[in-house]
């Protein structure tokens, strides 16, 4: 829920806001959050965001999936891809991901690029050095 500061009184209440923000989150906000728990956080969100028959947060699907496997995690690739599936089995045939023309290729697209973890750490690393996140790196 959206609150707003007003910017006169925001030294009064930025602290109390941020108190309540940190009570709402599901993830650690003074600490660096599991990666199990991100995946877990993101399973839940796009199951949740399904209405009707229509493809909803295929981002949170899709790294559901990759960020296990580029952590070389195969257990929790193959429970998000069994959650994937059962949530693309409720869309409609005519409906597929944005940019997709069957959701059968899409799947097959999210198997194929889960295999190569190597791969998918590889694009990290090069998003890392893009975006100059190195130097806050802590794993």
């Amino acid at each position: 829920m959206q609150e707003p500061i007003d910017v006169g009184r925001h030294s009064e209440g930025f602290r109390s806001a941020a108190a309540r923000l940190e009570a709402q989150s599901e993830l650690p906000l003074r600490s660096v959050p599991e990666l199990a728990k991100i995946v877990v956080l993101l399973r839940k969100f796009a199951v949740a965001a399904q209405k009707g028959r229509l493809p909803e947060a295929v981002p949170e699907l899709e790294d559901s999936v990759l960020i296990p496997a580029a952590s070389e995690n195969p257990a929790a690739v193959e429970e998000s891809l069994k959650i994937v599936e059962q949530v693309s089995a409720r869309w409609s045939g005519y409906e597929a991901p944005a940019k997709w023309a069957d959701t059968r290729d899409w799947l097959d697209w999210l198997r194929a690029s889960a295999a190569d973890g190597p791969g998918l750490a590889s694009v990290v690393e090069v998003r890392i050095a893009k975006h100059g996140l190195s130097k806050i790196r802590s794993w």
